[in-house]
């Protein structure tokens, strides 16, 4: 079997690797928010705090009472725990550990190739690039830890260790995040690789791994549609057409460059073979490309699949003997030593800097404007815009439900969908959407909100910079009317 054993031995963790991780870690401890990080935190809140089921709508009220498809709920709770023990601190921590154990896995798979550090140094770069554009405090993130681990499980030969390991990992992925079956279909690859190459006994070991898998996921409590997950957000027109979380891959787009040039090396070294990380690359080509958010779960498959194509083709490897090629082992002191410094980085780093809620170079949250609303208005149904559901449902414990948030591929229809596209561009027939509504306030970006003063009995109440707020007629506003103009919000 061409290519299963190559490479195999032990791992080791090179200074190169080092550096990167720490870089990797910092940069994604600083992007650890958006927009939906504050939902999550409510849902993890009124579960552990007041005894909500995360599987029932409480934050709406155009979907109030409605099914949730909370695959996350578990992972919510832990950081709304985190929150509470560490603050935004915590959270921060989370995004970058979550970063780094992404990576990690896929670093130890290339220690062992022995490249040259500049090589090593491109392909983690590459992948880091890549993956980076998903990575904050968000419960995908687990997911995005817990593949890399079962990747890194995928050696012959594949031991009773192992496999109840991988079993552990794909059970505890099943209550975590709806995106495991990418971890099911790597294993599931695996064994049939494993099989038809006669190495059975690690075969019917990965069997075992599935079926293990398989019974931890029934005690999720929605396990009887959480298969069809992938088939409802690619048929989804909504989420295709305008959540950027479940757009195709766009290869020109700077973010997404790193993915279409690693995909394109791929398909120049033809990484066609049979063995399960090569295979399982092949498989989520497509799916990336259609929805990059499968990005994180490719890359550690494709770069291993490079490397793999690239040792093995001696005409390449020759090309590159004097350079990239002719690394030697790294001794376990400088492994170690190296592991040691990337533990300590990240201590140091979580200390030094002073976190803050506000801390985002991407989002702009309108807190004034939410006080604002908590201090005037009666508690009472919002319009809102999509992106900042989630913040009001956090910062006003949900006492203001929300038309719409980050929710849209768990609870809303396409229907309200479409009602609330119509609201925020104006559409025909919008005024009547917003008078048909329970809605007694609307607060949207000061910079794109729509003409909610247009509506009768509607009111501007609140402007500053980065938001504001209308009243309708029969709602209770306690404060003057505070129309700023000329103010920054910080």
């Amino acid at each position: 079997m061409s290519g299963d054993n190559k490479g195999a031995g032990r791992y080791f963790f090179s200074p190169v690797a080092a550096i990167l991780l720490i870089m990797a870690f910092y940069s994604s401890y600083l992007s650890w928010q958006d927009y939906d990080i504050y939902w999550h935190l409510a849902t993890g809140r009124a579960a552990l705090e007041q005894g909500i089921s995360p599987y029932i709508d409480h934050f709406s009220w155009s979907a109030d009472s409605q099914r949730v498809i909370a695959h996350y709920a578990q992972v919510d709770k832990l950081l709304y725990l985190i929150w509470s023990l560490m603050g935004y601190r915590g959270l921060q921590i989370f995004s970058g550990l979550g970063m780094v154990l992404t990576l990690l896995p896929l670093a130890l798979l290339i220690s062992r190739f022995t490249l040259h550090p500049l090589l090593e140094a491109s392909m983690l770069l590459l992948s880091i690039l890549a993956i980076f554009p998903y990575t904050g405090a968000r419960p995908h993130v687990i997911g995005f830890m817990l593949f890399s681990l079962l990747v890194l499980m995928l050696d012959l030969p594949f031991t009773p260790n192992k496999a109840v390991i991988s079993g552990l990992i794909l059970g505890l992925w099943a209550n975590a995040h709806a995106t495991f079956q990418v971890g099911f279909a790597i294993m599931t690859v695996s064994a049939l690789v494993w099989l038809t190459s006669k190495q059975i006994k690690s075969g019917l070991l990965a069997c075992a791994s599935i079926l293990t898998g398989i019974l931890l996921f029934l005690l999720n409590p929605q396990w009887n549609i959480l298969w069809r997950w992938p088939v409802m957000q690619w048929t989804g027109a909504y989420t295709q057409k305008y959540n950027l979380d479940w757009t195709s891959l766009q290869p020109l787009k700077l973010s997404l460059l790193p993915t279409s040039i690693l995909l394109l090396a791929a398909c120049s070294l033809g990484i066609l073979r049979w063995e399960p990380r090569a295979i399982g690359a092949l498989g989520l080509i497509l799916p990336t490309i259609q929805t990059a958010r499968y990005t994180p779960f490719l890359i550690p498959l494709l770069v291993y699949s490079i490397l793999l194509s690239l040792t093995e083709k001696r005409k390449l490897k020759a090309l590159f003997t004097q350079g990239l090629f002719t690394n030697p082992t790294i001794s376990r002191k400088v492994s170690v030593l190296s592991t040691a410094i990337l533990l300590a980085s990240i201590l140091v780093l979580s200390l030094l800097r002073t976190p803050s809620a506000t801390d985002s170079s991407s989002f702009t949250f309108p807190r004034m404007a939410v006080q604002e609303l908590t201090a005037c208005g009666s508690p009472g149904p919002v319009w809102n815009d999509y992106n900042l559901g989630g913040f009001i449902i956090w910062e006003t414990n949900a006492s203001y439900p929300v038309s719409f948030d980050g929710r849209a591929e768990v609870l809303y229809s396409k229907q309200l969908f479409q009602n609330y596209l119509k609201v925020v561009n104006q559409s025909h027939g919008w005024e009547q959407i917003v008078q048909q509504s329970p809605a007694r306030y609307a607060i949207f970006p000061a910079h794109s909100s729509p003409a909610f003063e247009r509506i009768k009995g509607w009111r501007l109440v609140y402007k500053d910079e980065t938001a504001v707020i209308y009243a309708r007629q029969d709602a209770i506003w306690r404060c003057k009317d505070r129309i700023q103009s000329n103010r920054t919000v910080m």
